[in-house]
């Protein structure tokens, strides 16, 4: 899904800066982040609100449904944030500037490894308190992605 809006943004994007119509260009790039957003966003609300319909098509074993529920539960709202950064990724491409989506990225790593040894340290700690991590990381992925482009990261080195 994330990859089609973004292939096209990519080019959108990568025609509009050649033909410096920046403007357009970051219209084209915001666009298909907000479509990405509210599909991927769909796909997330609706899994965490049907879990079994995704988690019962591949297993029998309960506690594997059950954790794959407990999953979508927690992360499948936050999956928006995820398509907004991966699209405004490919996006960034086309605009030929691509380090505030790549430092993003590395946020989110440094965000799941972090507050999973934090949680890992703690007795008794849950899968739920995992799942809470990797939401959090897609939501600081995906907002550091959207303001770093809006404060001008695609303008950087533009003739003004």
């Amino acid at each position: 899904m994330i990859f089609g809006f973004g292939a096209a943004a990519t080019a959108l994007v990568g025609v509009h800066f050649g033909a410096n119509a920046i403007e357009r260009g970051h219209l084209a790039g915001w666009t298909a982040a907000i479509y990405s957003a509210v599909l991927c966003g769909f796909v997330g609300g609706a899994v965490a609100l049907f879990p079994g319909l995704w988690a019962n098509l591949f297993t029998q074993a309960e506690t594997v449904r059950e954790a794959c529920r407990n999953y979508l539960q927690i992360v499948g709202p936050f999956y928006a944030f995820y398509g907004v950064s991966l699209c405004l990724y490919f996006a960034s491409q086309g605009a030929g500037r691509v380090l505030w989506p790549v430092i993003a990225s590395v946020l989110r790593v440094v965000v799941i490894v972090m507050g999973c040894i934090a949680a890992a340290r703690e007795p008794g700690a849950t899968a739920a308190q995992f799942f809470l991590v990797i939401a959090f990381a897609m939501a600081a992925q995906g907002l550091v992605t959207g303001a770093a482009i809006r404060l001008g990261a695609w303008r950087v080195g533009l003739a003004p």
